[in-house]
């Protein structure tokens, strides 16, 4: 068996077009922060301490982290605290009704 070898195939730019600029438009592109994002997170963060409502906003906040490109590290945090304040709402309430 004989390896063959495969020629690399030299790609020219087309004329007006100039894949450095290219490139560098599109990273100055994705490093810009949704500031929107952002506030959504820490206001979720907030808002997680409020039992039914925390976790509905969190979720909220987690949708638009996601649909944004940010990262989703606050409103995950977020949505860990008001799953366990939400569980403990609802089992006191579930106790309550169950005593009275």
């Amino acid at each position: 068996m004989t390896k063959q070898v495969i020629e690399a195939e030299v790609i020219s730019q087309p004329e007006g077009f100039s894949y450095k600029e290219r490139y560098t438009n599109y990273a100055e592109q994705t490093k810009k922060v949704s500031v929107f994002a952002w506030v959504m997170g820490l206001l979720s963060l907030a808002f997680s301490l409020i039992p039914v409502f925390g976790f509905i906003f969190g979720l909220i906040a987690l949708t638009i982290s996601l649909i944004k490109k940010t990262a989703p590290v606050l409103p995950i945090l977020a949505l860990i605290i008001s799953g366990f304040i939400t569980t403990l709402f609802l089992l006191v309430v579930a106790v309550f009704r169950a005593i009275f």
